[in-house]
């Protein structure tokens, strides 16, 4: 696919672009460009996953290919139009674009076909605690490999913890061993043999695992040492300039998203003549509470007993113009105001509402390390995650990007968002189940009250 999308380009630069842009040196301008394209395009479909076959689907390979494309295009376009000194002929371009696009699916499709074909899923055991995550929680995660990843993974064996017994004869003809809530002995003894007998291994992590990230080497004595002194949250000027930049870039977005808020704005106030705007109470750094601000959704009086009623898959309440822009995410441009009143940063954990953080904070005590820093538009758990991912992978992942944030991870975040955007599982509400849970939490909570 590198040699099609750095081909097709050459091609088109070399008998159009190229004495245009150039009038001298044409011969080492042409090699450049050409340089630049590939490293960007390179880099682009690094980050997107472009060329991960075998752990996505053809439209997820096929459309991270396009992302990248189109950004190795562009920029190698407007580089152009900027050393011309004028705007070029964009015809060419386009052209050359859905030319490589078309080469894209249908690489992303014969691979795809060709890998399972020719690649039989490795036999696995899984080896969990129920005591630490519950049959349930096993459950899902078992389908969740099977669901997205069964051309890769078979689990043919499963096995509690409490059970197992020698581990040469327990795992040996497994060559990939999942580990599920396994808690630190097991897991040592597990992992040293897998190590020694060159085992795949893929485990949980809890809480601790996570926040070891935040740890560096210090070579202080003759004895290693790992030092954690605090993550970036902890850091003054990292949060100056991030604020900054939340400043800059939010009055820069607001250019280009102005028509499209205008224009839902109205398709809102026209579908039932009701508020444009929702506000809800959220949860930001240091446990300050704010009214985050959306484009409404839903009808009016979604929740008019006033108990939290999360937006479930198929929820009757959803406007057809709250569907359009929940898909595309439109919903959440106001938050741009949010970003700018210093309440949300573009990237870090997304604000929970006031009451799902109490309950989850009650349940999982390390819920409040998601308070380290400022709620953010998007983060690494929309990113990595799903809507309806549990409050604890939830946290574990806010933790990985709590203790790794810096602002190279943001731009990466701020990429893959663009990506994420248009994957629609990744717009799915609450579980029918983990809503059920939480308002009959809230209601046990209200018989607490009215009998105390």
């Amino acid at each position: 696919m590198t040699l099609i999308a750095v081909g097709s380009l050459a091609m088109v630069w070399g008998f159009y672009y190229n004495k245009i842009v150039f009038r001298t040196h044409r011969e080492l301008g042409y090699i450049a460009t050409l340089l630049v394209y590939l490293v960007i395009y390179l880099k682009s479909a690094s980050v997107y996953r472009a060329f991960k076959i075998a752990s996505s689907s053809i439209g997820e390979t096929a459309f991270s290919q396009y992302i990248a494309l189109a950004l190795a295009d562009g920029i190698v376009y407007m580089e152009g139009c900027l050393i011309a000194r004028r705007y070029i002929n964009i015809l060419p371009g386009i052209f050359t674009v859905m030319v490589q696009f078309v080469a894209a699916f249908v690489w992303a499709t014969l691979t795809k076909r060709y890998f399972l074909a020719h690649v039989e899923p490795q036999k696995c055991i899984l080896i969990y605690d129920a005591s630490e995550t519950g049959l349930e929680a096993v459950k899902t995660f078992v389908g969740k490999i099977e669901k997205y990843y069964g051309h890769l993974f078979e689990i043919v064996g499963r096995i509690p913890v409490e059970k197992v017994g020698e581990l040469s004869k327990t795992l040996h003809e497994y060559p990939v061993v999942f580990l599920y809530g396994v808690q630190y002995e097991a897991r040592s003894r597990m992992m040293e043999y897998c190590v020694v007998t060159d085992k795949k291994l893929y485990l949980t992590p809890n809480v601790e695992d996570v926040i070891a990230k935040g740890f560096r080497v210090k070579n202080l004595i003759d004895t290693p040492l790992y030092g954690y002194e605090g993550t970036n949250h902890h850091r003054a000027t990292y949060a100056a300039i991030k604020r900054v930049l939340d400043v800059v870039t939010s009055l820069i977005f607001l250019i280009p998203a102005a028509p499209v808020m205008l224009v839902t704005a109205l398709c809102i106030k026209l579908e039932d003549g009701g508020d444009v705007f929702f506000r809800q109470k959220r949860v930001t750094t240091g446990g300050k509470v704010f009214d985050i601000l959306k484009f409404r959704s839903m009808v009016m009086d979604a929740e008019k007993d006033g108990k939290p009623r999360p937006c479930v898959a198929g929820d009757d309440r959803v406007t057809k113009v709250g569907k359009m822009i929940r898909a595309t995410r439109i919903d959440e441009l106001p938050q741009i105001f949010n970003i700018l009143s210093g309440d949300m940063s573009w990237v870090g954990p997304r604000p929970e509402r006031v009451e799902h953080v109490e309950i989850f904070t009650r349940e999982i005590p390390e819920f409040r390390y998601r308070l380290w820093v400022k709620a953010g538009l998007t983060g690494y758990a929309q990113i990595y995650g799903k809507y309806n991912t549990s409050a604890q992978d939830k946290l574990l992942l806010d933790l990985l990007y709590i203790e790794q944030q810096s602002f190279l991870l943001d731009l990466k975040i701020l990429f893959l968002t663009v990506k994420t955007m248009f994957t629609p599982e990744a717009t799915e509400g609450f579980e029918e189940e983990k809503s059920k849970a939480i308002n009959k939490i809230s209601r046990a909570e209200e018989k607490e009250t009215v009998s105390a």
